[in-house]
């Protein structure tokens, strides 16, 4: 199943679309199963507010908080229009 990380939320499709950014995974109860790297053809962030994005709990986390993340996350910018991944890495 793809999901869509759009609005910083994982919103689950069909398919995926070139320009959005999606992951391969599955809900198994509250955590997130990563099945692929992040996936689509939109452009990476480069400026926003710089911090991760964690998968299971779908929540933004600022790179200067005090905490660690939790895999599975992917980093990248909060910005005006959600959370934009810097990297198509899954950590």
């Amino acid at each position: 199943m793809y999901y869509k990380i759009e609005d910083s939320k994982l919103k689950q499709v069909e398919n995926q679309e070139p320009r959005h950014f999606y992951v391969k995974g599955r809900f198994e109860g509250n955590r997130f199963v990563v099945a692929s790297q992040i996936l689509g053809d939109a452009a990476l962030a480069t400026e926003g507010t710089p911090g991760w994005f964690e998968l299971s709990s779908q929540h933004f986390y600022s790179q200067q908080t005090a905490q660690a993340p939790v895999s599975p996350y992917v980093v990248g910018y909060m910005t005006p229009k959600g959370f934009v991944p810097s990297k198509k890495d899954v950590y």
